[in-house]
């Protein structure tokens, strides 16, 4: 019985390595370098949207920094006029 379980065992071992020569033709090694490609694919689409945020972010970041300093300045020039209005004499 043992014997008999080996040689089967054998068998099927010698079976399974004669027709392990897969090829990149074969459709496994299609899907898998189909699926490789589409995540690279995706994975570079969501690096660029990245990159097109971040420059949206600094474009609304030097915006607000100019309102901010035009903001200043007339806060200044208000300040300056209120000191020369109440300023003993």
């Amino acid at each position: 019985m043992e014997q008999e379980l080996l040689r089967e065992a054998v068998t099927a071992l010698q079976v399974i390595a004669a027709g392990s020569a897969t090829t990149w033709t074969d459709p496994p090694v299609l899907v898998a370098l189909l699926v490789g490609l589409l995540q690279c694919a995706l994975i570079a689409w969501g690096i660029r949207e990245m990159g097109k945020s971040n420059d949206n972010r600094t474009k609304l970041h030097e915006e607000t920094m100019r309102k901010m300093d035009t903001q200043h300045e007339e806060n200044m020039t208000a300040l300056k006029t209120l000191i020369e209005r109440t300023a003993p004499r």
